[in-house]
Order: structure tokens, then C-alpha cells, then sequence
């Protein structure tokens, strides 16, 4: 483990190979806290023993920009908290890696705060995402129609994701879904206009079981309302804007009368 290196800038563990007197490898916490930490290259890494967990393994790197990887990941269990608060990843992608066995990703990118690209495995099924990308600040849309939403705590997977536009999930549940959005108004379905399929309260999205299996959600301006987005000083007359909107669909929200 490389854990708390604070000075340590880049690894390079290309065509290195990995044992172990246990039955497994774990990376798990392995560059936890290296804050100075940008790159990290494991390609071609040979393992002698099956890869368990990697849980926890970038925690904290502040700095990390690149993660190259070719790296057997058919047995891993735990990803929770693997790029947690890695506030300056702007990209990832981890569709090469193989998730089959994956059953936890709580927190995985939670403080990624500036993400805007992200690619999971096609094969990522887990059962708790707790958190998952909450705090993803410049994440604009998000395809969770792998998760099947039978575990528990599902409610904060996109919690203060304020640039947040749309997002897919598979509805064919056998439950009603309440997923804590960054704004409480102006989301819909996005095959209906109307948004006539749609429940909203006060702590998010209520999504109830689909026949079609997948809907995508979208968030409209035509259904902003004060304090979804903005908010309005009447003694000042100043308008603030918060989250992805700009000041043409305010002035659409104005001139509707709403």
C-alpha cells in the first residue's frame, strides 16, 4: 500500500506483476490519501492470485487526472468509495472493466465534483449504490438503467448533483423508487410532455414501476418554479441562479405567467 504519500505525483506499475501468500489480491485503500497524486498506469499488470477489492483505492487523491488500467476484475465485490472525493477527474472510463461479481459501489465517486464523463461497465449490476455519485457536481446526465434498485439507501445516488439534465433508470421494479434530486420541481418523463406520469414531493423523484422497463428523465424548463432554480428578492429585486439554467429560460418562466 501506497496509503498517505502525500508527495508521491505519479505510478507507473505497467507490465508488473502481483502476488500474494493469500488466497486473494486487494487493492483496497492501496493510493488512499495520496493528495499530490495525477497518474497511475496499470497496464499490462500480471496478477498470480484472483483481484478481491479495490475498494477505497484512490480516496482522497485530489489531484488524480489519469487511471489507466488492464487489470482481471472478474472477482471483485466491493468498488465503494474508489474515487471518492477525486475532485479533480474530469473523466473515467471503466467499460473494459469486467463488474459481473460487483455487488457495492457506495460512494464510488461521491465528491467528484468535477466529472463530467463517465462510462461504467456493461455489466455492473450491484445491489447498494448508496451515494454513489452524489456530489458529482458537473455531471449533466446518467444512465443507472443497470441498477435494479433491490437493495437499500438508493434514495442519495444523485444527491447534490446541481448540473444534473437528465437521467435513465430501469422502472420495471416491483416498488416505488424516491431518489433525492437536486431540484424538486421540473422533471418529467422524457416521452411526455405533459409530465402526466410523474409524482414529485418535497424529497425528490417518486418513480413507480414502468411496463416499458427503461424511461429517461428529463428536466424542463417549462416547469421551473421558484426555488428549483432560482430564487427572487422582492425587496432588492435581484435574481439568483443556481444549477444548469440559464437566464433565456428564466425569462420563458416569466413570460408563461406561472
Amino acid at each position: 500500500s501506497l496509503k498517505d504519500m502525500t508527495s508521491l505525483k505519479s505510478v507507473n506499475f505497467s507490465n508488473t506483476t502481483f502476488g500474494c501468500y493469500y488466497a486473494y489480491i486487494r487493492f483496497s485503500g492501496m493510493f488512499w490519501g495520496c493528495t499530490s497524486l495525477e497518474q497511475v498506469d496499470m497496464t499490462g499488470v500480471t496478477l498470480e492470485k484472483p483481484l478481491a477489492d479495490i475498494y477505497d483505492m484512490f480516496r482522497g487523491c485530489e489531484n488524480l487526472t489519469s487511471f489507466k488500467y488492464d487489470l482481471d476484475t472478474s472477482q471483485i465485490g466491493e468498488m465503494d468509495s474508489m474515487f471518492r472525493n477525486c475532485s479533480s477527474l474530469k473523466s473515467i472510463d471503466l467499460s473494459k472493466m469486467d463488474a459481473s461479481n460487483v455487488y457495492s459501489m457506495i460512494s464510488m465517486f461521491n465528491g467528484c465534483t468535477d466529472l463530467e464523463e463517465l462510462k461504467l461497465p456493461t455489466n455492473l449490476h450491484p445491489r447498494y449504490m448508496q451515494a454513489a455519485f452524489a456530489n458529482c457536481q458537473l455531471l449533466t446526465d446518467i444512465d443507472l438503467s443497470f441498477f435494479d434498485f433491490t437493495g437499500s439507501g438508493e434514495q442519495s445516488i444523485l444527491e447534490n448533483c446541481i448540473n444534473l439534465k437528465s437521467f435513465t433508470v430501469n422502472t420495471r421494479v416491483p416498488k416505488a423508487i424516491t431518489l433525492y434530486l437536486p431540484f424538486e420541481t421540473g422533471w418529467g418523463v422524457s416521452t411526455d410532455p405533459e409530465l402526466n406520469n410523474v409524482a414529485t414531493d418535497s424529497n425528490g423523484l417518486a418513480l413507480f414501476p414502468d411496463v416499458n422497463g427503461t424511461t429517461t428523465f428529463v428536466r424542463r424548463s417549462a416547469y421551473i418554479t421558484e426555488g428549483s432554480c432560482f430564487t427572487f428578492n422582492e425587496y432588492n429585486h435581484k435574481m439568483t441562479l443556481f444549477g444548469n439554467v440559464d437566464k433565456n429560460e428564466i425569462k420563458e418562466f416569466n413570460q408563461s405567467g406561472n
